[in-house]
């Protein structure tokens, strides 16, 4: 259940990341992108959890 929860965090902090920075005229996947490296499972360093 908490894996879901942190899931959906990570996505709503996409899409957010994704409106913000398509207010500085750059294409909002990069949003999406930077969100992703940031709390990606190597970037916190989950995937020896798995």
């Amino acid at each position: 259940m908490i894996q879901l929860l942190r899931w959906l965090m990570v996505l709503a902090l996409a899409l957010l990341a994704g409106k913000l920075v398509s207010r500085l005229k750059l294409p909002s996947i990069l949003g999406w992108l930077i969100i992703g490296m940031l709390f990606g499972p190597h970037a916190l360093g989950l995937h020896t959890l798995c």
